[in-house]
């Protein structure tokens, strides 16, 4: 281990106790701003495990640069490794522990650090503890989460981004954490909303914004998502009561809706789920018993407006769909 270690820390990430190590203050003020808002958990909502531990250490400043665009990236149930200029960390899940050495100049770079290493040593340890992920966006309306699942295009972000802009809650992004012991919940870090370049189609507001070059060489645009306690938040952590919602895209065509059975439903997440963290031994148990409190397929056409409204009707109708905007 590296000396002159100057802070150490434990956070409730996905209600798992997480306890982070560096020797940079720079990086500590980093750390601390990322996940600050998790310290707001309920104790009762933080599972009573030995928090696992990330260490974070800056080499000595010799000029060394950092090119996230190379980092190589090993991924199995158990681990993660990732290599490449300036950058070096590796997860082991079943040991509890996680550990990066890193060149100085990350810290001029941190939205990639945070993506790309930060949040996939903190994500993928948390894992460890009854979180399994699935890759969803998740919003709240009505106290009832909608949880939007479908493959890469199928129209995840966009259809969580219009009912944000309605005023509903934003759970996750792109996955959700699902708790199946001790009582079953949905756990999510929404942080940005990254949207596809069509989307600006929908949604004018996009216009001026930049594309930003994502890892896997994707494009998005990203629009953080605001974080502050108390009420009137649409910022959440944790729900109870979930939907579950396959989005299948339909062309020219009004949307509608097809109720389905856990059965149905789970032959078409064994068919249609993509690879998250490789968790897929834990995988179909989660599913199979999560109780959903309903299940439908959303044959989802262009109609943007007209889907946000079906949906609405899901959680009880309380809120008017429309009347509410950013």
């Amino acid at each position: 281990m590296m000396k002159n270690e100057c802070y150490k820390k434990t956070y409730p990430v996905l209600g798992i106790p997480l306890t982070v190590i560096t020797n940079s203050e720079k990086m500590a003020a980093l750390v601390e701003e990322r996940y600050k808002n998790w310290e707001s958990t309920p104790d009762e909502l933080v599972e009573k495990v030995t928090p696992g531990i990330i260490e974070i250490y800056l080499q000595p400043e010799r000029g060394a640069s950092v090119n996230f665009d190379q980092l190589e990236y090993r991924v199995s149930n158990a681990h993660v490794t990732a290599e490449g200029p300036g950058v070096k960390f590796s997860v082991d899940r079943p040991g509890n522990n996680a550990r990066a050495i890193l060149e100085p100049a990350i810290l001029r770079q941190k939205d990639c650090f945070i993506s790309t290493v930060l949040d996939c040593m903190v994500l993928f340890l948390a894992t460890r503890s009854n979180r399994v992920p699935l890759h969803a966006s998740t919003i709240i309306v009505n106290s009832t989460a909608l949880v939007l699942y479908g493959q890469s295009g199928s129209g995840k972000s966009t259809l969580s981004y219009q009912f944000y802009r309605e005023g509903a809650g934003i759970l996750s992004e792109s996955a959700v954490y699902i708790q199946n012991e001790g009582g079953f919940r949905l756990w999510g870090d929404p942080q940005a909303f990254n949207l596809r370049p069509d989307s600006r189609q929908f949604f004018p507001e996009l216009n001026d914004l930049k594309e930003v070059k994502q890892p896997g060489n994707k494009f998005r645009i990203r629009l953080a998502v605001p974080y502050h306690e108390g009420w009137g938040s649409r910022y959440f952590h944790f729900s109870g009561d979930a939907i579950l919602i396959f989005l299948k895209p339909i062309r020219d065509s009004k949307s509608y809706l097809v109720r389905l059975d856990k059965a149905e439903a789970m032959k078409k997440l064994m068919e249609e789920r993509e690879s998250g963290y490789n968790l897929d031994n834990e995988f179909d148990l989660v599913l199979s018993s999560f109780p959903f409190k309903d299940i439908f397929t959303l044959h989802s056409g262009r109609d943007l407006n007209y889907k946000t409204g079906l949906l609405y009707k899901l959680t009880g109708g309380e809120i008017e769909h429309g009347k509410s905007s950013l």
